[in-house]
């Protein structure tokens, strides 16, 4: 559809994304701060939760494609989401940032998706598990030693806890 049918003030925007062209960002950063500004924070959450969902709806075939849009948006959402998605979406845009050998970008989506989990909770543990090992796997490739072992350590402390857990609920 045409930018005018989208958004009201077409100078704000711009279509980008290569061929497709199905993506916009602001015309400036100091645009994007402007409007980011005068919004009510409880709006802007809304706002990234709104635009998660309908991202996860309209590209559900190439999520893969839109993962660190998902993960910004819902990180951004997350007091309306849960941790859930959030923790899901920005592991995988780490773990892709990670194949990619982009390790810095990892690390800082895969803090994310820690801090939204430990800020909201989560439901999935072995998914937050998973999302500390591969942080202290990005944090170790990025050469960030003394962090990477730190979340090393959590994450099987954080295994051994679950592994307690599961021996005391059998024993009779």
């Amino acid at each position: 559809p045409p930018r005018s049918t989208l958004f009201p003030y077409t100078t704000l925007f711009r279509s980008v994304g290569g061929l497709v062209r199905d993506r916009y960002a602001f015309t400036h950063g100091l645009v994007r701060d402007a409007i980011y500004g005068e919004l009510l924070r409880g709006r802007r959450v809304r706002y990234h939760y709104q635009l998660a969902l309908a991202t996860e709806h309209v590209h559900g075939d190439s999520i893969e494609r839109y993962v660190n849009e998902l993960a910004h948006h819902f990180y951004m959402g997350a007091a309306l989401a849960g941790a859930d998605k959030a923790l899901r979406y920005c592991t995988a845009a780490g773990e892709r940032a990670l194949r990619l050998l982009a390790f810095e970008e990892a690390v800082g989506h895969l803090t994310r998706a820690l801090e939204v989990a430990e800020a909201f909770g989560v439901a999935d543990q072995p998914a937050l598990c998973d999302a500390l090992i591969a942080l202290a796997e990005a944090q170790n490739r990025a050469g960030e030693e003394a962090e990477a072992n730190a979340n090393f350590a959590r994450a099987a402390a954080l295994a051994d806890r679950k592994s307690t857990r599961l021996n005391s609920s059998h024993i009779t």
